[in-house]
Formats: structure tokens, C-alpha cells, sequence
């Protein structure tokens, strides 16, 4: 008779090897430990895929699990290629179960459901509807156990080397999550596909909550909402996980030790918004009605939160929820806003979920943001709570919505068209909006929503849509469509049931060729009088350049605009001359007025000068709540205007912004410049961030925008101020116009606006694993290096950023063990020695040298810190960038930068390590291949050379490296 655990699953056992004969022994013995290991595998069969960890008193070899075949790499990714690896405990099987069921497809998707012991007889037989289970091994049994501070969260996070060791073939991913994550995995399949699976990806969320990001890492994959492993990843992870739970056995959680095991390997976070930790409580409504413009990948925390649908539980509702899915996964909860302006009302329809009835016109950027419906995760955090922006819930018949929930989704509409319906669960409760003309929505309780199957919205896309109504109607229809491309295109009027739906009628401006036409929507019902609306449609410029195959971006496709001030110039153009190359880069320097005679003529070392319009003379200036910013943000149109050629991207800054313009390039050259790209970076102080948006680009740090981008911005710019005109700062004006576009922020972590003061040299020596961009505040800060003031400063670091830009900034961590010393080189800044070994991990936390930006309650940074300490071994001995050349070193030309000691660091020696002090060094050279350029988010090893000098000699990491 079968024991339970050989129902529906294989017990996890070392499988027996085929033994080695006495002569292939000794060929063993008698070559390098390298190829021992190498001709070990290959003399195995190919099903011995479970090799026992070196904690469990057994050699380590690595994993043999079947690799990716080398034919079917050039294939698109499919479900085929991915394996999900779920983690639950028997105790709370019966629950959890019921979730997985949802989306989980049985003999499609592939993947396992670990268990912490085997499932009682009431689970046997197995459910052929659930993931085959697996049992996860005994971790009492590890060396390192005694030492585990959380023994359930390492059973967890090893379940990343079991699922390895099941050998599945053709695997590109792993995604792993727990057994209460709801998954939409043909978006899954979408978005991975943009990915190069044979690179090294860790990808995953950040919490909602501000204070969980602080508690544990703002750069740590969340693993409720799903994290995602490359296959490479996994193969060199499996190899060294034992070892790093023995490093981290003090960690608390599975996600921040597998976070700090990936750091050791160089390996940071890619973010993805559509996976979902749901760290919140309450009613989500708010959040899900107003999705990130990205596919809706996962949702967590299911139990935390009340069902997502009224008069439901909690696993009807995922699988109320899944009928959309399985319909159009593509528009899953993705936030379509559009307008019925004979009513002044706004509709925001989250797709298969919900719809929302406005009795106002609502800015699209004011409707993306989230209503507060729900509370925060934990109960002692302070304010800011959530990590995106959002709107309180308003008794104001003006803001507070009419809302609808999915009822029911019909694909049996002719030309293949999607009806879902979305009905009223309860009345508002309020009287009309009379500000708006009293034009009631009480009546509506029911929108029908129709959009066609036959075209998947994109990645970061978005619908445009109709309204279809008449008053003695309580059905609404909404029609969706894409975003106008031809102006001359006809659309088809659609039908249901032989009844006429809108029809379209474009009605184009002979006299400017550059103005976007006029669209009227004649909608026809039976029985009803046709109702007429206008809006404007926002037309795609023409690109700059040709389709894809075009040359690669270079520095000639980028125009750099400043904005500054008069008064400040003589200060400021320290700054720009440092990294300005006349007759090179192209661009312009806007000013307020035109410049007083002691500039003139105007310097060939400066940027050209251009004074910006007079905004007093906009028709909108009286309503105009700070006419500066309203200049600051018209220089987009004004630089637009200056119609250069070739052009791909613009960057707008300051005018004491400096930029390392060859990374710049490096970086635009990655982006489709065809497309509407909208690139920057949020601030690095919480508190700025919620006050403005955590969406938006400040343009301290500079922002950039494509082309086609700023073709159709140019358009629309001055309506959008008029719009704004409210508003008080120019990068919240583009963002919310933009917003209105449909276009969303892309990060860029090399790019600074250091909104911070003091000394920010312990974040400059941990910049993140991305090319150095742009530094800005400058002049908020205390010079960068010490003994000189600022822009003797930058012009010393743009000496290191002339000879090897790629590296500038980047850290690298090594060792030098006899000493017992790390060392830790942002090249071309700064070097450091700490008398002890310290993880990676915690050296690529920044040191928080600096100060809060303005008074606010913790947390203050968008990332972790290290606070300075006194321990002497803890404490590093600080060196600073001196000089860079070239040298001929072993017949090799090498580029060395020479790190020099300003002061001692006044402590006694580490003697927990040996003391071995590093008081003695007084300088610490660094040896580079300037025929060898750094990766974009890649990494250097290196090796330490101490004897009567100490020399840093970088190096490639071999494959798997740790360093740690």
C-alpha cells in the first residue's frame, strides 16, 4: 500500500549515483578541483538532480537540473517556461486551497505546492485541480540550525533549491509566492517575455507600506505578492543558498534573507507594479479601481482585506474576479477614464472589476490616484503610510463617485466584441453635484462596457473610450477604442442586437496642418434625441528618426534644456562648463531675462542662451498661482520649438544640474525613442514624495522625454497650464499633463535629485547598481570632496568621469582575509577599509553621513541606511578619489585612480579580528581595463594586492561569485 506521500507527489530523497570506477578515480584526483566538479556531473545520470547541501554533512556539488535548451531559446516565452513554486503549511490547506483552485490550470501550469509535513488522509487521493505537492526537507537537520534564529522562514526560502532540484526542462523562470497569492499568468507570460531570460533577474514588488520598505529594504522583493528568479539565477543561487542561511541566520524573514543572498551575488531588484503584496487592511476597493498602468500580475493578503467584491466572500470574489480574467487578461483592472460633457460627468472604469460615475469633469491625473479606502498595514506607522499617492473619500457630490461592481462579462456580441456590465450595489446617498448643472446619476444602475477581444492591450498601454447615453436611460455605455493615430480614419458603426452604437465624425483644421483635429461623437439610441459631444484627441507626433533598425542613439540625438536665472548665473555656470562640451553637446540655457552686459559677449564655453516667453502675456496668467514654474514648464515647448534636427530626447534641468552626458547615452540608447517615454527619477525624500507624487520625475535630478512625446505635449501644454494653473510646482504641472496623456514615469536610479543636506559622501560611496546620470542641490549640500569647495568639487570628480564614465560611482566590495578587511571602492569618489568582513549586503547600504532634507517623522529616505558608528569594527577608514592615469602594468595598459587618506580615523584597531589595523595605509590604488567597459547594471570584482602599498585590481566575476 502506498504511503501518503507517494500518492501524487515524489518524496524528496537523494537518488543513487552510478559508482565510478578506480581509474576514472584516479583521473579525478589527479586534476583541478574545477574540472572534478565539472566531470562529476557529467558522469552522473542526468535524472541525479538532487544534490544534498554541504550543511547536511555531504559534498556540494552543484544542481544538474535540466538547463534551458540552447534551440528554444530564440522562442517567445510561454507558460510552458515557467515553474511556480507555492509555499504553505497543512494546518491552513483546506483554506488556502480555494485561492490556487482560481487560477492554478491543471496539466498547463507547472509547479509544486510545499508543504511543511505531509497532508493528512482528508486531502487523499490528491486533488488532480491542485499543483503537485512536495514535502519540504527537515531543516533541524542542517548544520546550521542551532543557529536559526526563524526555522519556518528558512524552510521557505529553500524551497527556491528544492523546486530547483525537481528538473524540470525548458524552465526560463521561477516564480515563487505563497499559497494565498492569486496569479494572472497569462500576464505573467506577457511581461516576462519582455525580459532576457538567460541574464540574471530578480524581480518582484516593494511593499505598499512605507514602513515595511524601512523595516526590512526598500530594495527587497515582497514574496507574498510573487518574486521571480531567471533560470541562471536559480542554477548559481542553488549552489550557494546553504552557505548564505548560514550567513544570515540571524534573518527573520525568507524574503530579506533571499534579498540579502542575491546582493552577495550583485544582483538588485527589478521592479514590477502589477504584483501585489497588499499590505493594507480593510476595504481595497480604492486601490484596485485605480491600477498602475501596467498588467496586473498578482494579489495577496487576501484574508487581511474585506472581499474585493460586496455580498461575496472572499474566494468568490478571486473567482468572480478570474471570469473577466479568463475573458481579457490583458485589461484586467487596468483604469480607463473618459468624459460625458453635456452632463459633466467623468467615468473611470477599472476593467472587470469596477466603474465610476463622477458628476464632475475630473482630471485624469487626479482619477489615477488611489481613494483611500483602505487603512495602513501597521498600526504604529506614521504618516506617509503608502508608497503611491491617494485621495480621500469625499461626502462632496462634486468628488464622491457613484460606484459600480462587475456583474457580468458577454462575448456573445457581434465582431467579436466584450460586454461587461458593471451594476449599482447600493445608491450614493447624496444629493447631485450642482456646481455641474444638477445632472444626476441616481438614476444609472447599470454601465455596459464594450471593448474588442481581438486586440490585446499592450504593456503600459491604454484605451480611450465613448459615453452613450440619454437621459431616460439607466443603462450607460461606455465604448472603448484606441488612441487616434490617422486623422482621416473611419471607424465602422458597431451593433448589438441591431441597434446602432456611435458613430464617428473627425472634422480635421485645413488651416494648421499641426493642429490636432477636432473628433465629434454622434451618439445614436432608440427612442432617444442624438447627443453631441467635442474633445480633443491627443494625435502621436511623427517620430524623429525611422522604425526600428535605426543607428544607435548618440550624444547628437539628445538636447539638454537649463532653466535658470539671471541673478544666479555667475554662480551656476561653474557647474554646467563642468560637463558642457561646447560644439558637441546640443542644447540651451532659458533665462528669465536677457543677460546683463558682464556677460556679453556671451562665452563659447556656455550653452546658448535663450530668454523665455512672458508668461504675464498668457491668456491664463491671472488664474496663475506662481508664474515662475509656469516659465520653469514652458521651456519644454519653447526647446520643442527651436525645431533641431534628429532629435530623440530631450532632457530638461536646472541650471546646477551636471550631468555625465556619455551614461546619458548610454542609457537613452536601451529605449524605443519612437514611443512616448517620459524617464526620471522621484526624490529621494519620503516626505517630497507624498506631498508632490511618488509618479513624478523631479526635474532637479533632470527629467527626459521622447520626442514623439514632446511633438504631442506642444499641443496641449498651454491647455494643461490653464487646467493646472493651480498648481505650485512646474514637475507636479508636467506630471499631471502628462498624466492626462496617458504616460507614466519610468525610473532611472542613476539620476539625483538629492534632496538631502549635510554630507552626502556616505551615499555617493553606496550608489546604486546603475550608471551615475546627474547630481543636483548642490549647493544644499557640503562639497563632495573634502578641502574644496563645490564646483572645484565636481570638476575634480569629472576628472574620473572623462577617462571611464561606465564606472563612476560604482561600488565594488572585496576582501582581503588575512587582514580581515572589506573594502569597498566607488570608483573615481572614494575608497573604504573596514577592519572586519562585513556581507555586501550591508556595505551597499549607504552610510548616513547626511541629514533630512526638512523636518519630518521617520522613515526619511526612499531607501535603507547604515547609521555611522563608533565600533572599530564597524567604522571604516575613508580614502578620497586623488588623481586618475594610465599605466603599463604586467604588459598590460591599466587605467589607476589613487584613493588618498584626508584624516585618521581615531579609533583602536578591530580586535575581534585579529587586530589588524589599516591605520598605516595612507593611500589605496585601484587598477581598471579601460578596453574593458562596465555593463549597465553589471559589476566588478576584485582581488587586493598588500604588501608595502595596497593595491585594488579589478577583474570580471566569474560566474556565481559571491562576494561575501
Amino acid at each position: 500500500m502506498s504511503s501518503p506521500l507517494s500518492v501524487n507527489s515524489t518524496t524528496t530523497q537523494q537518488k543513487r549515483a552510478n559508482p565510478l570506477s578506480s581509474g576514472d578515480l584516479f583521473k579525478f584526483l589527479a586534476i583541478s578541483s574545477l574540472i572534478l566538479t565539472s566531470l562529476y556531473i557529467l558522469f552522473y545520470e542526468k535524472t541525479n538532480n538532487y544534490q544534498p547541501s554541504d550543511l547536511l554533512f555531504q559534498p556540494n556539488f552543484p544542481a544538474a537540473a535540466s538547463s534551458p535548451s540552447n534551440e528554444s531559446d530564440h522562442l517567445p516565452t510561454n507558460l510552458s517556461h515557467i515553474v511556480i513554486g507555492m509555499l504553505g503549511c497543512v494546518n491552513t490547506l483546506k483554506h488556502k486551497t480555494a485561492y490556487i483552485e482560481a487560477w492554478w490550470r491543471p496539466n498547463v501550469t507547472k509547479g509544486y505546492l510545499f508543504l511543511d509535513r505531509a497532508p493528512t488522509p482528508e486531502f487523499l487521493p490528491w486533488p488532480s485541480s491542485y499543483p503537485p505537492f512536495r514535502v519540504n526537507e527537515d531543516v533541524t537537520k542542517l548544520k546550521v540550525y542551532p543557529k536559526i534564529r526563524n526555522p519556518v522562514q528558512v524552510r521557505i526560502v529553500r524551497s527556491i533549491l528544492e523546486i530547483f532540484r525537481e528538473g524540470d526542462n525548458d524552465v526560463r523562470w521561477y516564480v515563487m509566492s505563497d499559497d494565498d497569492t492569486v496569479f494572472m499568468v497569462d500576464n505573467l507570460v506577457k511581461v516576462l517575455a519582455k525580459y532576457d531570460h538567460t541574464k540574471y533577474h530578480y524581480i518582484g514588488t516593494s511593499s505598499e507600506s512605507v514602513k515595511s520598505n524601512f523595516d526590512f529594504s526598500f530594495d527587497m522583493a515582497f514574496g507574498g505578492a510573487g518574486y521571480i528568479l531567471s533560470y541562471p539565477l536559480v542554477a548559481v543561487l542553488s549552489t550557494k543558498l546553504d552557505e548564505c542561511i548560514d550567513r544570515y541566520s540571524y534573518s527573520w524573514t525568507s524574503d530579506f534573507t533571499l534579498h540579502e543572498c542575491l546582493s552577495d551575488l550583485g544582483v538588485a531588484l527589478t521592479q514590477e507594479k502589477g504584483l501585489h503584496q497588499i499590505d493594507l487592511h480593510g476595504d481595497i476597493s480604492g486601490l484596485l479601481s485605480s491600477h498602475p498602468q501596467t498588467p496586473f500580475l498578482s494579489l495577496h493578503h487576501i484574508d487581511e482585506v474585506e472581499p474585493i467584491f460586496p455580498s461575496m466572500n472572499r474566494s468568490e470574489s478571486i473567482n468572480h474576479l478570474m471570469k473577466a480574467a479568463k475573458v481579457d487578461h490583458s485589461r484586467l483592472l487596468q483604469q480607463t477614464v473618459c468624459y460625458h460633457r453635456p452632463s459633466n460627468w467623468s467615468f473611470s472604469i477599472s476593467w472587470g472589476y469596477s466603474a465610476h460615475i463622477y458628476e464632475n469633469i475630473i482630471p485624469r491625473s487626479t482619477l489615477r490616484r488611489p481613494i483611500e479606502t483602505f487603512w495602513p498595514w501597521k498600526r504604529n506607522a506614521r504618516q506617509p503610510f503608502y508608497m503611491f499617492n491617494t485621495r480621500w473619500p469625499f461626502n462632496d457630490p462634486c468628488q464622491a463617485p457613484h460606484v459600480f461592481y462587475l456583474d457580468t462579462v458577454d462575448q456573445s456580441v457581434e465582431g467579436s466584441k466584450t460586454v461587461t456590465t458593471y451594476s449599482r450595489v447600493a445608491p450614493r446617498g447624496l444629493p447631485p453635484c450642482s456646481s455641474s448643472g444638477n445632472h444626476s446619476a441616481d438614476s444609472i444602475t447599470n454601465i455596459e462596457v464594450y471593448s474588442t477581444l481581438e486586440i490585446s492591450l499592450e504593456v503600459r498601454g491604454m484605451d480611450c473610450c465613448d459615453i452613450v447615453h440619454a437621459e431616460d436611460m439607466n443603462t450607460t455605455r461606455v465604448m472603448y477604442r484606441a488612441l487616434y493615430r490617422d486623422p482621416f480614419e473611419r471607424f465602422k458603426p458597431w451593433k448589438r442586437n441591431g441597434r446602432l452604437l456611435p458613430f464617428f465624425i473627425f472634422n480635421t483644421n485645413d488651416e494648421d496642418p499641426c493642429e490636432p483635429p477636432q473628433v465629434f461623437y454622434f451618439d445614436y439610441v432608440e427612442g432617444s434625441k442624438p447627443v453631441t459631444t467635442c474633445s480633443r484627441v491627443a494625435l502621436p507626433a511623427p517620430p524623429a528618426t525611422g522604425p526600428p533598425g535605426h543607428p544607435r542613439t548618440d550624444l547628437r540625438h539628445i538636447v539638454i534644456g537649463m532653466v535658470g536665472s539671471v541673478k544666479t548665473l555667475r554662480h551656476k555656470t561653474a557647474y554646467i562648463k563642468a560637463w558642457w562640451r561646447p560644439n558637441v553637446t546640443r542644447g540651451y540655457l532659458f533665462l528669465d531675462e536677457a543677460p546683463p552686459a558682464e556677460f556679453l559677449p556671451w562665452p563659447s564655453s556656455y550653452p546658448p542662451f535663450r530668454v523665455n516667453d512672458d508668461v504675464t502675456k498668457l491668456k491664463v496668467y491671472p488664474k496663475i498661482l506662481n508664474p515662475i514654474q509656469v516659465r520653469i514648464v514652458r521651456s519644454i515647448l519653447e526647446i520643442f520649438r527651436e525645431r533641431d534636427k534628429g532629435v530623440r530626447w530631450y532632457v530638461m534641468s536646472d541650471d546646477d544640474t551636471v550631468f555625465v552626458v556619455d551614461n546619458l547615452v548610454e542609457v537613452l540608447a536601451k529605449y524605443d525613442h519612437t514611443k512616448y517615454h517620459y524617464i526620471g527619477t522621484r526624490s529621494e525624500f519620503v516626505k517630497s514624495n507624498s506631498d508632490f507624487s511618488f509618479d513624478m520625475a523631479f526635474g532637479g535630478a533632470g527629467y527626459i522625454m521622447s520626442y514623439p512625446l514632446v511633438a504631442a505635449l506642444s499641443t496641449k501644454l498651454d491647455d494643461c497650464i490653464d487646467r493646472y494653473s493651480y498648481s505650485w510646482f512646474s514637475d507636479l504641472t508636467l506630471h499631471e499633463c502628462l498624466t492626462d496623456l496617458g504616460v507614466t514615469l519610468t525610473q532611472e536610479n542613476g539620476l539625483h535629485q538629492i534632496d538631502l543636506r549635510g554630507d552626502v559622501s556616505g551615499l555617493l560611496s553606496a550608489h546604486p547598481q546603475s550608471p551615475f546620470l546627474s547630481i543636483h542641490h548642490l549647493d544644499t549640500v557640503n562639497p563632495i570632496f573634502p578641502s574644496m569647495n563645490r564646483s572645484e568639487s565636481i570638476n575634480h570628480l569629472m576628472k574620473a568621469a572623462k577617462v571611464d564614465p561606465s564606472r563612476l560611482l560604482q561600488q565594488t566590495i572585496c576582501y582581503h582575509r588575512p587582514s580581515n578587511w572589506s573594502f569597498s571602492i566607488s570608483w573615481g569618489y572614494s575608497a573604504h577599509i573596514y577592519e572586519s568582513i562585513l556581507p555586501r549586503s550591508t556595505l551597499r547600504k549607504p552610510l548616513e553621513t547626511f541629514s533630512r532634507w526638512r523636518n519630518a517623522s521617520q522613515p526619511f529616505y526612499m531607501f535603507n541606511t547604515r547609521l555611522p558608528s563608533k565600533n572599530p569594527c564597524q567604522a571604516p577608514h575613508v580614502f578620497y578619489f586623488d588623481s586618475v592615469h594610465h599605466r603599463v602594468d604586467g604588459g598590460k595598459r591599466r587605467t589607476v585612480t589613487t584613493y588618498s587618506r584626508v584624516a585618521p580615523r581615531g579609533l583602536r584597531s578591530c580586535s575581534s579580528t585579529g587586530n589588524h589595523s589599516a591605520d598605516s595605509i595612507t593611500k589605496i590604488e585601484v587598477y581598471s581595463s579601460p578596453e574593458v567597459r562596465l555593463e549597465m547594471g553589471g559589476k566588478d570584482c576584485c582581488d587586493i594586492v598588500h604588501a608595502n602599498n595596497t593595491r585594488v585590481i579589478y577583474r570580471s566575476c566569474m560566474k556565481g561569485e559571491v562576494i561575501a
